[in-house]
């Protein structure tokens, strides 16, 4: 991963997005995620960002780029930490 940075959309109710930039070990995988919200104040959403590819596809073995964005929601009141892959992201 090279970046990761939380977007606001301009939408009612502001709904939250995370962009992400970085690299594939190989052009036939594809990223994917999952998305944890825990509930209450001072809440936290965890992303979990991972590369997979089909079994036993066989595929020239260079770094492939890929940009995503990952859909968190609205954007809840108050403080919110973001987590991706573990690591806390800067708050806005």
């Amino acid at each position: 991963m090279e970046t990761a940075e939380t977007r606001l959309l301009e939408s009612f109710p502001v709904q939250l997005m995370l962009h992400i930039t970085g690299w594939l070990p190989n052009p036939c995988a594809q990223p994917e995620w999952v998305v944890a919200h825990s509930s209450g104040p001072g809440g936290s959403i965890e992303v979990e960002l991972y590369a997979v590819q089909e079994p036993g596809e066989i595929c020239i073995q260079v770094l492939a780029p890929f940009e995503v964005n990952i859909p968190l929601g609205p954007q809840p009141e108050g403080r919110l930490a973001i987590f991706l892959n573990g690591e806390a992201l800067p708050t806005q």
